[in-house]
This record gives C-alpha cells, structure tokens and sequence, in this order.
C-alpha cells in the first residue's frame, strides 16, 4: 500500500482560497453577494457554478387582478454559472391558492436559452433573461391571496411533479413544493370582484 496519501487535483482546490478579485481579473462568474463576508475555496467555486446558476434579479408583476381580467408579469434572470440548462424545461409562472387550487401560467420559454453570457463575447458580460407574459386570468377563479411562483420543471413527464427535480435558484428565494411543483416564490397577488 501507499505510505503516504494521495494529494489529487480536488484536494489542492479544496486548500486554494480564491478572491473576487482573481475571478474578476479571469472573467469568471459570480453573484455580486457570493462572498457576502464568506472565504471560498476553488473547489467551492466550481461546485456552486458548474452547469447553470439562475438567479431572479427582479420580478415584476400586478397585486391585484379581476376574474376574467389580464395579470402581467416580468421576471429578470441571470445565469452565473458555466453553462445554460442542457435539457428541456419550460418556465412557468404559478398561481397558487390557500384552498389547494393551482392555474399554471406557460411563458413559451425554455430554460436552455438562459445562457450564462452572449456566445463569442470574450468579456463574458452576463445576460440578463427577461420572462415576460399577460395572462389571461379565468372568469371563475376564486377570490383572495394567491402566491406568484416560477416552476422550471424537469422535461420527462415522469419527473414534472418531482419537486427534487425541478430548477431551484441559487439565490435566496423561498422554494417550496405546491402541489408536486418545485417553486421559487415571487410574491402574492389578489383576486377580487368588484
């Protein structure tokens, strides 16, 4: 046997301290609060941003909308991971209601083309996604609070209302699991007659 022990490549980037100052000189991704007062190792790094690392940077969306009226909403994303989604995933905006109701809202957007930065820009200036939708909200949706969520579910129809198995932002944003939907929640909104 070895008498010593083996001193591979991920142990050397678990021991290697890295700055935002050496990211920033290499043009590699990061969330400006990815460090928030934090010492990160390389290994760290590679970890939290191989493949895709979506954030919601901004959503806007109507707090209150009429049965049978149009509820628009926008959500800024932003990849600082390596890559976009390899598979397909749609982006749908939730409502979810206190008695168990769900109305899924499709965008018509798929996760894949939420790339980290602008194929052949050699600055890597990261883009920001915008999902933008008006919704036509049905005539006999119940009244009161709804919680605005976004579902990234898994594209095989056998892993759809696997909560494990959908996009989960990187940032903090509150994840929960309705109804089978992994969903990062946005805010709420209300339902009301006149």
């Amino acid at each position: 046997g070895l008498e010593k022990p083996v001193y591979g490549v991920i142990d050397a980037w678990k021991d290697t301290p890295i700055t935002a100052a050496e990211l920033e000189a290499g043009r590699y991704p990061f969330s400006p609060d990815y460090f928030d007062g934090a010492e990160r190792t390389a290994f760290e790094y590679i970890r939290d941003h191989l493949g895709y690392r979506l954030e919601a940077r901004q959503a806007r969306f109507d707090n209150a909308v009429r049965p049978g009226g149009t509820l628009r909403i926008a959500l800024e994303l932003i990849n600082r991971g390596f890559s976009a989604p390899v598979n397909p995933r749609e982006i749908i905006f939730v409502l979810g209601h206190g008695s168990g109701a769900v109305f899924e809202i499709p965008t018509g957007a798929d996760a894949r083309a939420l790339q980290p930065h602008r194929p052949g820009d050699l600055a890597y200036r990261p883009l920001t996604h915008r999902i933008a939708v008006d919704a036509a909200i049905p005539a006999d949706m119940p009244e009161g609070p709804w919680t605005l969520s976004l579902w990234m579910p898994d594209g095989r129809e056998s892993l759809r209302f696997r909560p494990d198995y959908a996009i989960r932002l990187a940032n903090d944003v509150e994840w929960a699991d309705m109804g089978g939907r992994g969903v990062a929640r946005l805010g709420s909104i209300r339902v009301f007659h006149d």
